[in-house]
């Protein structure tokens, strides 16, 4: 199997999504054997994250060989299918009707939707506090799940996550913190000599 024979390495030029190695002059050992007179060419392609690429969209390549100035001979199309990933986020708390002073904690609770149909990559999550809750200091937790995320920190009053790959599957990601309920933003007093 392979090439019993030498192969020159090729020139690769691009033109737009066309790839063309170009060899020079080949030899192949004339040994009356037709398993070994062929060569196999490796191309790796990334699916770009586009508009256009979406699940279940198709896309095919093409290849064609020459040799010198002859005919173009074309392979049989190959075509893949694209796959997308479909993350949720579901957010809880532990009070629904807290008051001033109390103590609630935040559950963020991340996985892959039943219909997700590949790894996620390149995560990023935020969430905002709003005004009249204050973290409580130590409370974030970002390993109660079973997929952590690479970084998860607060970042004044938002949180701050990310994952570098999120594998599809059942697995989840939890992410949990408490915060005090604040008393209302009383109005500034009207200054001095003003009514």
């Amino acid at each position: 199997a392979g090439l019993n024979g030498s192969l020159p390495t090729p020139s690769v030029t691009t033109s737009g999504q066309a790839v063309t190695l170009t060899f020079g002059s080949a030899s192949v050992v004339d040994d009356d054997d037709p398993t070994n007179d062929s060569f196999t060419i490796d191309l790796e392609a990334v699916v770009a994250n586009v508009a256009g690429n979406q699940a279940g969209h198709p896309l095919r390549n093409d290849a064609t060989v020459k040799l010198g100035a002859g005919t173009p001979v074309q392979a049989t199309p190959v075509t893949v299918t694209v796959v997308e990933p479909v993350l949720r986020i579901a957010k809880t708390r532990d009070v629904a009707a807290p008051p001033v002073g109390d103590t609630v904690t935040w559950t963020l609770t991340i996985d892959h939707a039943p219909t997700s149909s590949a790894d996620a990559f390149d995560i990023g999550l935020s969430d905002v506090l709003p005004a009249g809750l204050q973290l409580v200091p130590g409370s974030l937790d970002c390993t109660a799940g079973v997929v952590d995320p690479t970084a998860c920190a607060f970042s004044g009053s938002t949180l701050i996550a990310s994952w570098t790959v999120f594998p599809q599957g059942t697995a989840t990601s939890v992410i949990t913190f408490r915060t005090v309920v604040g008393p209302p933003a009383q109005p500034l007093p009207p200054a001095p000599g003003r009514h």
